[in-house]
């Protein structure tokens, strides 16, 4: 076995790791590992199946073939597990809220911000479990992201924990430890193999339940409003939301995550592509037969399997329905190609001259009318129609 105490004074780059022994051990062990390349990290090789067994090296490292305090994982496990049910339970105003998506004709924070602006002195704070017109049925895509969110956490606090024991037993070592190795430990492992899944992960869960299903397919992805949050790169865009992206679910966190360091014990990976997988057949399928354009009818679930949801009377559905259609009006006086089922022109644009012709169920469409260069064809409206019929 080589010993790495040989490398106190070398000049190169290279970190090593070494177990120290005592003078009161009752073997003779010497157990080190030193990497130490010209150019980087060339000459010590990672295959595909190494990386993809770190979770077990790791386990084996902080139990029976290291410091034999393999107790830990199981310990900070049942912890989290506690303190973690605890937490959704009361994030989510004493409810399982995580655990559902929404269905509504917009998203539940605009529900809700409309509510407020409609009872501005009235202390109006519902929770969004008690929304108007917003109703919420379990979601399998929550299920696997809540426990990937917790494998990555147990993982995390796993690492800082072992992390802690060695720095603590190197601190009394007749070589301490260098604060560059404890810094690519913290940047590298911590930062990148830990941290990172657990956020991405985190704001894939938040945006399958920020955006209804309905929103996310009806809407087009255009720029000219992306001052709202609702709109382009907004925190409640719908285009976060959108199912193309389980392609990158797949792929990225899924796939990739079999290599990542072994973060989240392989649940990170093979939940993220179970998720991914099945959040591409929604999004090709489309079993509610969700259709673009202006609507006419709020959006439903079947409750067989459940749901939660506030009240909604036939008021407050025709209330959002016209804020829902107000969006492709709005989006029609900045492009032609916006797919409205009807075509009008912005309110305060003058009126057309000529005389208008009313719109014929079943018949040829009316002859445009002109308003100088322009051409445009619409359906009148019941105070058009009675002037009309007044001339």
């Amino acid at each position: 076995m080589y010993n790495a105490s040989q490398l106190r004074d070398c000049d190169s780059d290279h970190f090593s790791i070494r177990l120290v022994t005592y003078d009161n051990s009752s073997h003779d062990l010497t157990y080190s590992i030193a990497l130490g390349c010209e150019d980087g990290l060339e000459c010590e090789p990672f295959s595909f199946m190494t990386l993809f067994l770190f979770p077990l090296y790791v386990y084996r490292t902080h139990g029976p073939h290291w410091n034999n305090y393999g107790w830990t994982l199981p310990v900070i496990g049942i912890a989290v597990a506690v303190l973690y049910t605890l937490a959704l339970w009361f994030f989510f105003n004493k409810s399982w809220l995580a655990l559902y998506q929404p269905v509504a004709i917009l998203q539940p924070q605009k529900i809700y911000e409309l509510g407020k602006s409609m009872n501005p002195n009235s202390g109006y704070d519902k929770r969004f479990v008690d929304l108007p017109c917003v109703s919420w049925k379990p979601s399998l895509r929550c299920g696997i992201y809540m426990f990937v969110i917790y494998a990555l956490v147990v993982d995390l606090f796993e690492s800082l924990t072992h992390a802690i024991i060695a720095l603590g037993a190197l601190g009394h070592a007749s070589q301490p430890y260098e604060a560059r190795g404890v810094g690519l430990f913290f940047g590298i492992v911590v930062g990148f193999g830990k941290i990172a899944p657990l956020v991405l992960v985190a704001l894939v869960w938040r945006f399958h339940r920020a955006v209804p299903e309905f929103v996310w397919r009806t809407y087009v992805f255009k720029c000219q409003l992306c001052g709202s949050k609702y709109e382009g790169f907004g925190r409640y865009s719908p285009m976060w939301a959108h199912g193309a992206w389980s392609i990158i679910e797949i792929w990225f966190l899924g796939v990739t995550g079999l290599i990542w360091l072994g973060a989240g014990y392989w649940i990170f990976p093979f939940g993220m592509m179970i998720a991914g997988a099945f959040r591409l057949g929604i999004w090709l399928v489309n079993p509610e037969g969700y259709q673009r354009g202006v609507q006419f009818e709020y959006p439903t679930f079947s409750e067989r399997w459940g749901g939660l949801g506030g009240e909604c009377d036939d008021k407050t559905k025709k209330m959002l329905l016209d804020v829902y259609n107000s969006y492709y009006d709005e989006r029609s006086y900045t492009s032609d190609r916006a797919p409205l089922m009807r075509q009008e022109p912005a309110p305060d644009a003058p009126p057309p001259a000529g005389n208008p012709m009313p719109l014929v169920l079943n018949g040829p469409p009316p002859p445009p009318y002109s308003t100088g260069n322009n051409a445009a064809t619409r359906p009148l409206s019941r105070a058009e129609l009675v002037r009309l019929g007044q001339r």
